[in-house]
């Protein structure tokens, strides 16, 4: 799968030894599914994949829009916010589109390297991909 879409944050917070990344990893596979990665855990380590994969751009999207959703609360959890700390699309991509707002900084849709340092503070409903994805059960862990 080709990164149509990759966005990677960070969160660190040195007096509670709180190092966290989390990234964004949109693709289609050979089938021509949309698919997305998930990939998150303490900065340095190998961290925890979800992927989910979709016929239809819409679940996909929802999917990203939920998960990116939850890091609005790290504050309250971690003491710190996610920060952006790259971005990129590929040619005919516009993140905009596939990200919540603010996520994408003003004029530089596709652009890569970007330390905006922007906050998450929309929060957005669970997408229904139930018939896209293993439970936790079934994955033999929690859900990020």
């Amino acid at each position: 799968m080709d990164d149509l879409l990759y966005l990677g944050l960070e969160a660190h917070n040195p007096e509670r030894n709180h190092h966290r990344r989390y990234e964004v990893r949109l693709g289609r596979d050979l089938f021509g599914q949309w698919v997305v990665t998930i990939g998150y855990g303490r900065s340095g380590s190998g961290g925890q994949r979800l992927v989910y994969s979709d016929a239809s751009p819409e679940v996909v999207r929802d999917v990203i829009r939920y998960y990116l959703g939850r890091r609005a609360s790290a504050h309250r959890r971690i003491g710190c916010d996610y920060r952006v700390r790259e971005l990129s699309t590929a040619d005919g991509i516009r993140p905009e589109e596939w990200l919540p707002p603010g996520y994408c900084p003003a004029g530089r849709e596709g652009s890569s390297d970007d330390a905006s340092g922007g906050r998450f503070t929309e929060h957005f409903a669970e997408p229904d991909h139930s018939h896209t994805a293993l439970s936790a059960q079934e994955r033999g862990g929690d859900e990020a």
